[in-house]
């Protein structure tokens, strides 16, 4: 397979609600949309995938953006494996670059993403594999398992 060309654009998303934790208020969420082709696929399928780092529990905004700089333009990995190497003390930028390779796969299968993810086809039942919907962004608390059951 041809190397990797990446390419990242900023975005900054201020929260309909404030969500207050114990390390403060986080009021606005910034990060980076991440997309992926190969280079030999000018006009072909591209990933896309967000990187959107959460100081405190994932890297720095600036080391965040320094990985997803790194790797931008025609990176010289080989494969999708090669493109995530180094890049575990940055969570939020190797989910970026690993949902944008994967959704680059599913587009090039010619599926949505989720029945990629689940191995079916997009007519096909999933089966006991998992949900069609999953909801998301939803914060648990740091309450007794019974009551976040709840």
């Amino acid at each position: 397979m041809a190397p990797y060309h990446v390419d990242r654009r900023p975005f900054a998303v201020d929260l309909a609600r404030p969500l207050s934790t114990a390390a403060g208020t986080i009021d606005r969420r910034e990060g980076w949309l991440v997309r992926v082709r190969t280079t030999d696929a000018e006009g072909g399928p591209t990933g896309v995938g967000e990187a959107t780092p959460l100081p405190g529990w994932t890297e720095s905004t600036a080391t965040c953006r320094e990985t997803l700089r790194a790797r931008a333009g025609d990176a010289l990995a080989e494969s999708g494996r090669d493109l995530l190497a180094g890049v575990d003390d940055a969570p939020a930028a190797r989910h970026g670059l690993a949902l944008a390779l994967a959704d680059l796969a599913a587009r090039r299968d010619g599926r949505p993403l989720w029945a990629h993810l689940l191995d079916c086809d997009d007519g096909g039942d999933a089966g006991d594999r998992g949900e069609r919907t999953v909801r998301a962004n939803a914060t648990v608390g740091d309450a007794p398992p019974e009551a976040t059951v709840d």
